[in-house]
């Protein structure tokens, strides 16, 4: 029963910091975005040349509401799709230097938010606390 307990005060500890991260960049995120908009851009960024196919696999997305998004992202310049000269029905999707410059926005966003989350944390709290998360997330490995 401790263990439920605890379990569930972790569950909404954790909601609570989500929460309260999302809230904080939202307020620096460029009008007329959606939460998802980062995410994806770093899919994109970190996988180079990758499909729409691809994408849509990673991100757990279906094809047609990522192709939307796409459609609207590529209007907004953030991002563009090239035709694959190996095969003419497939598109590769890259970022624009538009789609760069907001990453990097929000990086130098994120670590802000990250130094003022840490702040109360004496250096050994900080040491427990990413072993306590590299445990955790480890469970999470295939």
């Amino acid at each position: 029963m401790i263990r439920e307990n605890k379990e569930e005060r972790l569950h909404q500890l954790l909601r609570e910091l989500h929460h309260k991260n999302f809230s904080e960049l939202k307020k620096y995120a460029p009008k007329n975005t959606t939460p998802g908009l980062v995410p994806l851009l770093r899919f994109i960024q970190d996988c180079p040349q990758i499909t729409q196919k691809e994408l849509s696999d990673k991100m757990y997305v279906s094809k047609a509401a990522l192709g939307q998004w796409l459609i609207s992202l590529e209007k907004d310049n953030y991002l563009e799709r090239k035709i694959n000269v190996q095969d003419r029905r497939e598109k590769f999707i890259f970022l624009t230097p538009k789609g760069e410059r907001l990453l990097e926005e929000n990086q130098i966003i994120t670590q802000r938010l990250y130094r003022k989350l840490f702040l109360p944390l004496s250096d050994e709290e900080l040491l427990l606390l990413e072993k306590l998360m590299a445990k955790i997330t480890g469970e999470f490995d295939d």
